[in-house]
């Protein structure tokens, strides 16, 4: 009985105890349930899956703490070494430049964050602090498959029209109801960042998707679409940024 009551009266550590926080990623990851709106677990089991090179599962835990606790640097930093580590190089430099221009930072965390801006870009331009850092990524794919409505149509076989004095019951077309069949789509899809000293960084998003059906021409379809952004980020805390963005799309 003694031992009984004595485990029923233990309680689980707080989610930012220090004890707690020392466990390995994977045994904090037990406790995310009840510790997922905690900024300093979400922080730590985010740093930890860092270390271990876990980048996708670090970005996810790091966003969902910055959002809590914005304004902390070593999060900041930690997310992005795991966007780096995903492969969104520029998103991650664009952060970094951000956090060294922040003046309340520790000058061992601005001599690391400046030590990884430019490994980083030379990893992505070969000529860090000479010029432009940019990314692009080409995308392409296919869908095929058996859609019951390929046009949306509504699930009527007659329409009533309602006149002074009587109703009257007409019959729906048949090319004005659901038409199954098989489809093919393609998608062909550019990305391209562009990041310029002085906190200026350009995205360009293009896309060229195709829809086919055999049996029913009328749902077939080609769409283009292009969007061009700029972005000015604040050059000192308290400074005024903008963002400016132009999109064109043809059906």
């Amino acid at each position: 009985m003694a031992l009984w009551a004595g485990a029923a009266d233990a309680q689980p550590l707080a989610c930012d105890d220090p004890a707690a926080l020392s466990q390995t990623a994977d045994t904090l990851r037990q406790n995310l349930q009840r510790c997922q709106n905690n900024a300093s677990y979400l922080a730590r089991m985010g740093h930890l899956y860092v270390q271990e090179q876990r980048y996708t599962e670090a970005a996810d835990h790091l966003e969902r703490a910055l959002l809590f606790d914005p304004e902390n640097p070593e999060t900041q930093l930690d997310y992005a070494l795991a966007l780096a580590g995903s492969g969104d190089t520029a998103s991650a430099l664009n952060l970094v430049f951000a956090l060294e221009r922040r003046t309340d930072l520790p000058a061992p965390l601005r001599q690391s964050l400046r030590q990884v801006g430019q490994q980083w870009a030379l990893a992505a331009s070969g000529n860090p602090g000479k010029g432009p850092t940019q990314v692009t990524r080409i995308s392409a794919g296919l869908r095929t498959g058996y859609d019951s409505n390929l046009l949306g149509a509504p699930q009527l076989s007659s329409l009533t029209l309602t006149l002074p004095g009587e109703n009257i019951t007409l019959p729906v077309d048949g090319n004005s109801q659901p038409r199954p069949g098989l489809y093919a789509r393609t998608d062909l899809r550019l990305e391209h960042t562009r990041l310029q000293p002085g906190g200026h960084r350009w995205d360009l998003q293009a896309a060229v998707l195709q829809r086919n059906s055999p049996r029913v021409t009328d749902a077939s379809s080609t769409q283009a679409e292009v969007q061009l952004e700029h972005t000015l980020s604040p050059l000192q805390p308290g400074d005024w940024g903008h963002y400016t963005s132009a999109a064109l799309t043809a059906l």
